[in-house]
């Protein structure tokens, strides 16, 4: 049967008509004036009688005419201001009546960008309102499917429902979350759900696939050039396309899109930077004001100027009072979009990075300790901050105590492996010197090892093979690109580069994840640097000796007598001290995740979400350390999630949204139409299919004209019948 389309009637906004009860108010005061009317006999005017009655016929017809024009008045200024619509019929939104049933795939963006809001109302609410309009309008019979355009995108409603109710409560329960979108992700899940109805000849053949959203750029712009052009074309084969365009024409938003702090581990009561980048999209910003809150106080607060579609640091200073995980947050006030006018850190303030260095003999003219320890400190406070023990004491010592551990040009133990390793999964961090004395202690290890012989190549992340040749070897930065060698950069003077090597370890086999923050000039590593679990794995392949003969063997650097040694030594332990706290700061949409103590007996952990709900994880299996790991992916809301138990494993991470999406900036829609080139794809803005706006506005003049038409009439008509009355 060939169906045809019904046009659409109604109000945006129905509310005022109830301003229409107002055009009672006429005919009240005629009713109450007639009621209030006295007849009294008059002899005299009984004369005249039968000609006021050939004149009240008159009279009364031009009363009714003038109450009638008054009551149209008031009503018609209440239909002006409910703002009625009329559309021509359109297949994204009009009801089709007697027409084969079809299937609706609707995909909605949810990306933060949809949370902007204009004239009271947000991209989400209206794309919610649109795509709750198209089902009500369809008749029985046809099936709907429910897709979110995020990341990652996925089906609400995956198989196909013929109930429209339900559909429309999971339409509504849908908001923006603080995510981008992945476009591809979203065409191929709609185009899997559009395959397997075409496979079911029980469910409607006829598809129709209508996409919501705001047309970002960073999504869209691959269905251009990106992989999102291959789902589009697949979807097309299968279905009819509509798009359904929520951008606005030039939004403004002033956004921050990070907080970085000098450092995540900041030492209580010592003040750090902290450095904020904000932009403003679309306007001109003068004395903005800008908060920085410790733990939700507010302490500090700047205003800045920023011209339209710049970007600009605003810097503060900042001080921790307590040890311990605290939440940094940097807030603007609120504007179109709010989602991106906070953004949070965690960093874990301590006393101080406290450094173990392992040695052959206890020594307080350690060349490590020299340049790690506190200046101007006491005997007992450079102890408790840097102390150096024999290779046989620190076997008994807790590690927990300490931040590093560093083995100062001494044998590997191979019974202390598995320790160490427990040690750096937990947060801890150990510095490896390998040099003329540990040499021999690498083979000798692996051969102790019977079932774990690859151990210290996978703690270390290579393998050793031999000794260099002896030779005055240059020293490569690396471009300065790790945090390690990073404040050396312009300062070719510093002595970093000039540092003498004379021989090192040449090693094989790096590990993917092993990072080479310096290097000899022939590519051959010289400090390596590789993550495990929360903490670092350094090996410093020839270690820092002062240069002097040995009665022995010849020396293998001077490094400690050159001045670039003690700002390498403090940034090295700076920069693994700190990483693990970087851990804490995500964007939104990576995973969480954390190993309980070795010592811990729970098996689940409890997460509470910025949103409060509160999710139960269960731990994986305990690996060989007897640690267990979890892990959380839904990370779909910006602010802070909080491990809450088990106590021992207490944490908090703070997730922030890209700022990709904050600029607002769409694509063209009607640049889509020829890249899509078929004739079965139908582009549809809201300016010219379910949205109303521009039809209200036109009708609503047309109606206020009509409006001013019957003011003069109704004046006009009140002066004629009190001139004819006098």
């Amino acid at each position: 049967m060939q169906g045809y389309l019904v046009a659409q009637v109604g109000f945006s906004n129905w509310a005022m008509l109830a301003w229409g009860m107002a055009a009672v108010i006429p005919l009240a005061i005629h009713l109450l004036r007639k009621h209030r009317r006295q007849s009294i006999p008059w002899a005299a005017m009984q004369l005249l009688q039968r000609v006021i009655e050939q004149q009240s016929k008159r009279s009364r017809l031009q009363q009714l005419i003038l109450l009638t024009v008054r009551i149209l008045l008031l009503a018609l200024l209440a239909i002006a201001l409910a703002r009625p619509f009329w559309h021509e019929p359109s297949t994204a939104a009009g009801q089709l009546v007697a027409r084969p049933s079809k299937l609706w795939i609707l995909v909605m963006d949810t990306s933060y960008s949809m949370g902007y809001r204009t004239g009271g109302q947000s991209r989400m609410e209206r794309a919610k309102q649109q795509a709750s309009q198209l089902v009500s309008n369809c008749p029985q019979g046809d099936a709907f499917a429910l897709v979110v355009l995020d990341d990652p995108s996925r089906a609400i409603i995956g198989t196909a429902t013929l109930d429209a109710q339900s559909t429309l409560s999971e339409i509504q329960r849908l908001s923006e979350t603080a995510c981008g979108c992945n476009l591809n992700n979203a065409l191929a899940i709609a185009a899997d759900i559009a395959a397997d109805c075409k496979s079911n000849p029980n469910l409607p053949q006829d598809i129709e696939l209508v996409i919501y959203s705001d047309l970002g750029q960073d999504a869209w712009q691959t269905a251009i050039d990106g992989q999102a052009a291959k789902s589009m074309a697949r979807v097309r084969q299968l279905a009819n396309l509509t798009v359904e365009s929520l951008a606005d024409g030039s939004p403004v938003n002033v956004a921050i899109e990070s907080i970085t702090p000098t450092t995540h581990r900041p030492v209580i009561g010592n003040p750090f930077g902290v450095e904020v980048a904000v932009a403003s999209y679309g306007v001109a910003v003068k004395n903005m004001l800008l908060q920085l809150e410790l733990d939700g106080q507010v302490f500090a607060s700047e205003t800045f100027d920023i011209e339209a579609d710049q970007k600009k640091q605003v810097r503060f200073q900042a001080v921790v009072q307590s040890v311990g995980s605290s939440v940094l947050s940097a807030m603007i006030p609120a504007d179109n979009l709010s989602v991106d006018n906070r953004f949070e850190t965690v960093v874990e303030a301590t006393p101080g990075n406290r450094v173990l260095i392992v040695e052959s003999r206890e020594s307080n003219s350690n060349p490590w300790k020299l340049a790690l320890r506190p200046m101007n400190a006491t005997r007992a406070a450079d102890d408790s901050r840097v102390r150096v023990v024999s290779e046989v004491s620190w076997a008994t010592m807790q590690l927990r105590d300490w931040n590093v551990v560093l083995f100062d040009d001494i044998p590997i133990d191979p019974m202390q492996l598995n320790r160490l390793k427990t040690y750096i999964e937990s947060g801890g961090s150990v510095i490896f010197a390998f040099g003329r004395r540990s040499v021999q202690s690498i083979a000798a290890s692996k051969e102790n090892l019977a079932t774990e012989n690859d151990l210290p190549d996978r703690l270390l992340g290579f393998k050793f093979r031999s000794p260099s040749e002896s030779n005055d070897w240059a020293i490569d930065p690396k471009e300065y690109r790790s945090p390690v060698v990073a404040p050396f950069a312009g300062f070719p003077n510093a002595g970093l580069l000039t540092m003498p090597v004379f021989r090192y370890w040449q090693i094989v086999d790096l590990s993917a994840d092993a990072l080479v923050d310096l290097a000899i000039s022939n590519g051959d590593p010289l400090l390596v640097r590789k993550p495990l679990g929360r903490g670092w794995v350094v090996s410093v392949l020839s270690a820092p000796e002062d240069g002097q003969d040995s009665a022995t063997t010849e020396s293998w650097n001077a490094i400690t007598t050159w001045p670039s040694f003690l700002p390498l030594a403090q940034q090295l332990i700076q920069t693994i001290s700190e990483s693990d706290s970087e851990a804490n700061t995500k964007q939104a949409g990576e995973a969480i995740s954390d190993k309980l103590p070795a010592f811990s007996q729970a098996s689940t952990v409890r997460l509470q979400r910025p949103d409060q709900a509160e999710i139960r994880i269960t731990c994986s299996q305990p690996d060989r350390s007897g640690r267990c790991e979890w892990s959380y992916s839904n990370t779909d809301v910006r602010g802070i999630y909080r491990v809450v138990e088990p106590e021992e494993a207490a944490r908090q991470f703070a997730i922030n949204i890209d700022p990709e999406q904050s600029s607002l900036k769409s694509i063209d829609l009607q640049a889509i139409r020829p890249l899509l080139g078929v004739s079965n794809v139908e582009i549809a803005s809201n300016a010219t299919s379910v949205d109303s706006t521009q039809q209200s506005d036109s009708i609503a003049r047309l109606m206020l004209a009509m409006l001013g038409g019957l003011l003069v009439l109704e004046t006009s008509l009140a002066w004629w019948i009190g001139k004819r009355i006098e």
